[in-house]
């Protein structure tokens, strides 16, 4: 991929293939002074990349503070901070598929969530990412509001969470919580997508969130595939 001088005015952008640097794009402007110069990219509002043939990561190299739209789709990662924007606080979609990532404390879902304030859809196929204490942050207490307090629209997959170290009951009290705000400042939830494969699937939790959905009337959808929507869907 190749851009010209008039990248600076690029407000969407969509890459497949191997993870590139700043000395694979034309007209980019680097910032630092490290061998991995992040590129800045100060018009970019929407962004996809598709990088799952690839075991490195680049991503981190982009420096994108308008963007408001980010898809991601990896093969394995070190650590979730290098596949995200670091500096996009604007971001209201952050949709990220990462086949195999290394456990890393400071990557966990609490830390993304930090990043991004004004999520309105979150989209998370990650291994072994949320634990039980990352699900309670996005619950009101007392008179505090939660974390992304504005997200509508949540898809997670089976294997996102940390199953030895999350409960179901937290996660009802999420959905309850989101689908049914009781304190102002918080947008009522409108989707919870949760997805299974074959090698990860626990029935209960899914037979769990069926039955929510039909005694109160929630838009919960459990499917056999990953929630991932197509690209360029926003």
């Amino acid at each position: 991929m190749s851009l010209g001088p008039g990248s600076r005015g690029i407000v969407k952008s969509t890459v497949h293939g191997s993870p590139i640097g700043p000395k694979a794009v034309d007209g980019w402007r680097p910032i630092g002074s490290s061998h991995m110069e992040p590129v800045l990219l100060p018009n970019l509002r929407s962004a996809t990349f598709d990088f799952r043939r690839s075991p490195s990561e680049g991503i981190q190299s982009f420096e994108m503070p308008k963007l408001e739209l980010f898809s991601l789709r990896y093969s394995r990662a070190l650590k979730l901070s290098r596949c995200i924007p670091a500096s996009s606080p604007r971001s209201k979609v952050l949709r990220v598929q990462i086949q195999y990532l290394e456990y890393d404390r400071s990557s966990g879902l609490e830390h993304v969530m930090n990043m991004f304030p004004d999520l309105i859809e979150l989209v998370f196929d990650i291994p072994n990412l949320i634990s039980n204490a990352d699900i309670l942050r996005l619950i009101p207490f007392h008179d505090e509001l939660p974390l992304n307090p504005k997200l509508q629209i949540i898809r997670l997959s089976n294997r996102s969470f940390q199953h030895a170290r999350c409960h179901w009951k937290t996660l009802v009290h999420l959905l309850q919580a989101r689908f049914l705000p009781a304190m102002g400042g918080i947008s009522a939830l409108h989707t919870f997508e949760f997805s299974t494969t074959d090698l990860s699937n626990d029935e209960n939790v899914t037979s769990g969130l069926k039955a929510l959905a039909v005694e109160n009337g929630w838009n919960i959808i459990v499917r056999s595939r990953i929630p991932f929507p197509p690209w360029d869907v926003f």
